[in-house]
């Protein structure tokens, strides 16, 4: 059987007055943990979320077949909690590189927005007065296999306002290689996926190479503290093209601030 762990971690916050409880989802690229993805459901019900965040690749390029089985699980999720998806490499690839499969893939995105989703796309948007949620999607020279590839240093300035001091600002940026920069950009909590946890893992070593053929990638899975601020990065929920894990296992994660 098909299984996964879920990963609990606990962030302080002074920014906001209560506290907030987050079912982290990555990288589940079409994956059904049988039966009807049930387990993934019932594993949320349990957490009593206060949001869901979804950062990405919940679907794989040009695997249109499968899309069904993703909406059906949000459909689920958005049930207990407001959702808030972000752009992964393979749903930015679809949108901009693979055409043939551009119709395919607005559809599932309006389908998203349909049963209420919040699409982040390069936008932000208010979970409530303390809280504010951005969704970043990575240039996809960034995603180049083999090569370190630097982001720009203008690009999330000129893609949103400073993000307001007085909030808990949330980044929802798939890509984890860049999470000093979000910290530096004002981002108090960042939630990444992509290195798939570096796939095979050794005793006191971590990862030895992420999906992007990178070897020991620093930022594969866990949660860091970088200055103020923290990266949340996620195993992932599946895999795509190298199905290879060893001492790696999928994971969900449950997030408790304060």
């Amino acid at each position: 059987m098909q299984k996964f762990v879920v990963t609990n971690y606990n962030i302080k916050n002074e920014k906001i007055a209560g506290s907030l409880s987050l079912a982290v989802f990555s990288d589940l690229h079409c994956k059904v943990y049988e039966p009807e993805n049930f387990p993934l459901i019932d594993s949320t019900i349990r957490m009593n979320p206060d949001m869901i965040i979804m950062s990405g690749d919940m679907i794989t390029a040009r695997e249109e077949e499968q899309y069904g089985s993703v909406l059906s699980l949000i459909g689920e999720l958005v049930k207990l909690a407001p959702v808030y998806y972000s752009m992964g490499n393979h749903e930015s690839r679809i949108k901009h590189i693979y055409c043939e499969h551009t119709k395919g893939y607005h559809e599932y995105e309006n389908r998203l927005r349909d049963i209420g989703v919040t699409v982040l796309d390069n936008t932000c948007c208010d979970h409530s007065d303390e809280v504010r949620i951005y969704g970043v999607s990575i240039p996809l020279v960034c995603y180049t296999k083999g090569k370190s590839i630097p982001l720009q240093d203008h690009f999330l300035r000129e893609t949103f306002r400073a993000p307001d001091p007085k909030r808990l600002n949330l980044l929802l940026a798939h890509n984890p290689a860049y999470v000093k920069q979000y910290i530096d950009a004002g981002f108090d909590i960042t939630f990444s996926g992509h290195n798939h946890g570096g796939m095979v893992r050794l005793p006191g070593i971590g990862s030895i190479l992420s999906p992007q053929f990178e070897f020991f990638p620093k930022y594969d899975r866990g949660c860091y503290q970088i200055g103020d601020g923290y990266a949340v990065v996620s195993a992932g929920l599946g895999d795509h093209s190298i199905k290879l894990r060893i001492n790696n296992p999928h994971e969900l994660i449950h997030l408790k601030i304060n």
